[in-house]
């Protein structure tokens, strides 16, 4: 509903990125914020004043005792906070502690009808920074629980200007003030103001809902994070030097302004000049807030931001010391301090903060605050009573004040790395740890595990059992396996057989032999092998009285033995039997003959191929060739494998045995992609084959794929992954090509296109909506996958699995961590692109803009068609009038198809320019009512996908259920050979799109990414059933 807000809103939207639904929020957190800049700085010069007018010229050395009085108070006050987290509900907790806060500061003023001694204003001035310190702490503890890091980031340079808004209005107030209540009498207003902010508490947690970290907070106990655990964190403890530093800075600043303000000046005119100041103080806040801090945000960060301040106090220190009588010099570093400090010093500090666990965060915060930050302001206090004991020079407490900013900016690089590392950590990784591998192998357990093995029937557990202790156990642990050699599961036998063989070979000679008197005939054939691997030409005459059994494995293992280590007598015998099995006319002994290549492989080359290519007609025989092929990486042999991708008989065969070939073949396939002139899907197995096993050098022919404008878009995606694969692989950080930023600016340009596109259409049409946020997915990933180029992929690959999290904290620290990982000239460039379409901030429209339109024809058929579509869509009649060259056409078909597709639930997990190759294999087919579609127990060899209509689900002649619009029927006939379970009949006339289980199976064969979608979507139906 439209509110007379709405017009204010989008301004907002426009210049503080303020969204319409936090607009409250963050208005309400400003007035709070606002209310508490009032407080502090009523507070400030009130009790400033009164301190500096009651004791005159002992202020100079009163002050550094006000700084321990602060640091101690403080403390206190924060203990007692930090004793009741837990015990009371954080909303109880802040009003209650605003209100005694209040009326603290109440019972302070009616001290003074009693007492008269000047001791007293002492301690107000302690009392009153000590509330401040407490409220801003408070305050910031209390909004972090709304926002996320990245949101924070866009609005706390909004919000925290309530801080400077407050001191320009505490200035301007401060003189009727001061003219018609007197200064102490100032005391009621700022007990009204904490008064004020109790209230505020109140009504912002009952009209506003708090952000959840993650799934686990919801689980985490009511126990506080105890203090050890903190100050483990090496994170932290940088933090609490940092603090330390800063504040003991800040401390000798102010130091300097107020002996140098109270020596020229006393009473009610001490007082008019802290007004002035802080009202000029408050109008430069405001413009650094509104003007500087989120600029300064978005470009430098929240750590960078940070560096400012204390190069801005180097800078003021050194013109003391130019112009050391000028009043205006003096107050000038303290000018900066506060204007810095306050705008952008505490939120980009806070925002340090927020990476941390919640539990952890908002101890780490009421600590620093409120402990940490009062006792770094002591520490400066006696660092100023210690000094002041034999140095009276200011000029002395200058210099040291340039030393300790020096260590101020060290500090803040040294916890830029530390951050980065938080963010990475808060953003979810598994490993095994050393520990767990430990445990592990330990002897009991190994132990235990193995007579376990003994008992199990579960071959996939026992295989993937053993696998996994052959490839991390030791020497001891892989001894072991000989007792399996016996294991009922002759899989099991086989693979511990195997692994004896390859991993101590010396050692388990003896247990191979005795596996020559197995009765599995293939574990006897597995043992020749190995002994003729391990001894070689000495092992034949052990082996030579095996080529009279009867059993061909036996046999066939006898002669592949001879060919490798036999004599020139023995290799002829061995020939001359290979070719008796391959003359045969049992396909077994054919096969036979043909797997003997396998381990004698150097007897392969590209004639022997295609010869027994020729000489054999059975497909299955055709296969058993062609999978020779692994073992013998020439490029012939490659050009062969990729020829026969485009016959569906053998492209399942050609692709498997692609796959299991080595790296060596990377030269080869780079070769033939660039001079031969291949299929869609042969240009993709190249792709799919370099991403697992290309290198560096191979990444040229890669970008250009991605950036070709006659490519495929889906090529291009696979192209991107396997850029993607090749740099998680190797050390791409020194790798330098133009190209690639090429591709990186062309893959985020297009992706704000389609972004804009989106959000024009999303409301006036959600069909075409879909398509282009699915285009933006696939933009997405070949975006990042440019980026694993850039080197630092630890840090990506946990970017990646989180920046499309649901959970809104996870998604802002990996877009924080991102934004680290990013070189500066691609900045801008990415985070506009990847913030704005994860986050979806841009206004729903519910037309495309005419520019939108213009530019997206220009870009590939795809988007293209999806214009022409969308306005066919939105009038009719336009569809005749729309000029469509054939390719435009024909795409058009397939995005009307491709959009009932996507309405289908089994296909809505499949990005959309996939679904045009599924779009490819349908078949439209009408039936009228009462007509029957299938019956019970036919074979089911077909999917129907209701387009139009309503079939009816019959058994016994009973109907059971009815299906329309965008329903399935069959869906299991594509991926079993079971009859139909029920008879469907047309219960009105129905069109219905059909898919042909073969269709559908050489689909997946040639498009991976659709069986990844469809088990993501039977596996939600799994979750959805229980």
């Amino acid at each position: 509903m439209r509110t007379g807000l709405e017009p204010i809103k989008k301004i907002f939207t426009r210049v503080f990125k303020i969204k319409t639904e936090e607009f409250s929020l963050v208005q309400s957190l400003f007035l709070f914020f606002t209310t508490i800049g009032i407080f502090f700085t009523l507070g400030a010069a009130a009790g400033d004043t009164l301190l500096l007018s009651q004791f005159g010229e002992e202020s100079e050395k009163l002050l550094p005792f006000v700084y321990i009085g602060v640091a101690f108070s403080s403390i206190f006050v924060t203990w007692i906070y930090d004793r009741c987290q837990g015990k009371v509900s954080r909303i109880v907790l802040l009003v209650v502690t605003f209100s005694i806060l209040s009326l603290s500061i109440l019972f302070s003023r009616f001290l003074f009808y009693f007492i008269s001694s000047k001791w007293l204003y002492y301690f107000l001035v302690i009392w009153l920074e000590t509330c401040s310190l407490t409220a801003i702490m408070m305050f910031f503890s209390f909004s972090g629980d709304y926002f996320t890091t990245f949101d924070a980031r866009r609005v706390y340079g909004y919000i925290s200007g309530g801080l400077p808004f407050g001191t320009i209005i505490a200035g301007f107030i401060m003189k009727p003030l001061v003219s018609s209540l007197g200064i102490l009498n100032i005391l009621f207003v700022i007990a009204f103001l904490l008064a004020l902010s109790a209230f505020l508490v109140i009504r912002i947690s009952l009209k506003h809902k708090p952000v959840l970290s993650s799934l686990e907070e919801k689980k985490e106990s009511n126990e506080k994070v105890a203090l050890k655990k903190i100050f483990e964190n090496k994170y932290i403890v940088y933090l609490v030097i940092f603090v330390f530093i800063s504040f003991i800075c800040f401390r000798l600043v102010e130091y300097l302004f107020q002996i140098k303000a109270v020596s020229e000046m006393q009473g009610e005119r001490l007082a008019l000049f802290f007004g002035n100041f802080y009202s000029y103080l408050g109008i430069v806040q405001i413009v650094i807030q509104f003007g500087l801090v989120s600029f300064l945000f978005k470009k430098l960060g929240a750590v960078n931001s940070l560096m400012l301040l204390p190069l801005f106090i180097i800078f003021s220190n050194i013109l003391y010391l130019i112009f050391p009588s000028l009043l205006i010099v003096w107050a000038s570093g303290n000018f900066f301090r506060l204007s810095f400090s306050e705008t952008v010093d505490i939120p980009a500090t806070e925002l340090l903060f927020l990476p941390l666990p919640k539990k952890m965060r908002l101890r780490v915060q009421a600590l620093f605050s409120g402990a940490l930050i009062p006792l770094g302001s002591g520490l400066g206090g006696l660092l100023i009573l210690f000094l002041l004991t034999f140095i009276q020079d200011l000029s002395v407490f200058t210099y040291l004040t340039i030393l300790v900013s020096f260590l101020y900016l060290a500090f803040i690089l040294l916890i830029k790395p530390q951050y980065k590392k938080m963010l990475s950590s808060s953003l979810k990784e598994k490993n095994f740890s050393k520990a767990d591998m430990d445990f592990l192998f330990h002897p009991e357990i190994i132990e235990n595990l193995f007579q376990n093995l003994l008992k199990t029937e579960n071959t996939e557990q026992i295989l993937l059992t053993l696998e996994i202790l052959s490839k991390y156990g030791n020497e001891s642990v892989i001894k072991k396996f000989e007792s399996l050699i016996y294991h009922p599961n002759e899989k099991a036998a086989l693979l511990a057989l195997e692994i004896l063989g390859e991993k101590i070979p010396l050692e388990s000679i003896e247990t191979i032999y005795r596996t020559l008197k197995h009765p599995s005939a293939l574990l006897r054939a597995k043992a020749i092998l190995l002994i003729s691997q391990i001894r070689k030409k000495d092992a034949l005459q052990d082996l030579l009285p095996f080529l009279q059994t009867e059993d061909l494995k036996v046999r066939s293992s006898v002669i592949t033995a001879l060919l490798i280590y036999g004599d020139a007598k023995e290799k002829k015998q061995a020939e001359e039997l290979q070719q008796k099995l391959l003359l045969a006319s049992d396909k077994t002994e054919i096969l036979a003959g043909i797997a003997i290549y396998k381990t004698a492989s150097h007897l392969i080359n590209i004639s022997l191929i295609r010869s027994l290519l020729q000489y054999f007609s059975s497909l299955e025989i055709q296969q058993a060739i062609l999978s020779l092929c692994q073992y013998c990486p020439e490029k012939e042999i490659i050009s062969l494998l990729i020829e026969q991708l485009n016959p569906v008989s053998l492209r399942l065969t050609a692709l498997k045995t692609l796959e299991q070939m080595t790296k060596e073949i990377c030269p080869h396939l780079i070769s033939i992609l660039r001079e031969k002139k291949l299929s869609f899907f042969q240009k993709q197995t190249i792709c799919a084959l370099l991403k697992t096993k290309g290198n560096l050098n191979n990444l040229d022919v890669l970008f250009d794929i991605v950036l070709s404008k006659d490519e495929s878009f889906i090529l291009k995606v696979s192209a991107g992954q396997a850029i993607r694969g090749i740099c998680q692989r190797e050390n791409s950080a020194f790798y330098q090509n133009p190209k690639l930023f090429q591709c990186i600016e062309t893959a985020a340009s297009e992706l704000r296109l389609v972004h804009k596109a989106y959000f024009e259409i999303i409301s006036a049409d959600p069909l075409v909506a879909a398509h282009f946020w699915d285009r933006g997915l696939l933009l997405f990933d070949i975006l990042i996958s440019s980026l694993f180029v850039l080197g630092k992929n630890s840090h990506l690959k946990k970017i990646e699995n989180n920046l499309l999290n649901s959970n809104n904290v996870i998604r802002s620290n990996a877009i924080e961590l991102l934004e680290f990982s990013l070189p500066s000239n691609l900045k801008d460039t990415i985070l506009l692109s990847v913030s704005s379409f994860i986050k979806k901030e841009t206004e729903e429209g519910k037309e495309i803009q005419d520019e939108t339109k213009k530019i997206l024809k220009t870009k590939d058929p795809w988007l293209r068609g999806l214009v022409l579509y969308y306005e066919t869509r939105k009038t009719p009649m336009a569809k005749g009038e729309i000029n469509m060259e054939p390719e435009d056409k024909n795409i058009f078909h397939l995005i009307s198809k491709a959009t009932f597709l996507k309405q289908v639930k089994l296909f809505q997990e499949v990005p959309s320019e996939y679904l045009i190759h599924l779009a490819e294999v349908t078949k439209t087919k009408e039936f009228l009512k009462g007509e029957i579609l299938v019956r019970e127990g036919d074979e089911g060899d077909s999917l129907f996908l209701i387009e139009e209509g309503e079939i009816e689900i019959q058994k016994n002649d009973q109907t059971i259920a009815r299906l329309g619009n965008g329903e399935c029927i069959g869906e299991m006939a594509l991926i079993e050979d079971l009859p139909r379970s029920a008879t469907c009949v047309a219960g009105k006339d129905t069109k219905v799109l059909s898919i042909d289980r073969e269709d559908f199976s050489n689909l997946m064969d040639t498009q991976p990414q659709i069986v990844k979608a469809l088990l993501v979507t039977m596996t939600k139906r799994l979750r959805a059933m229980g």
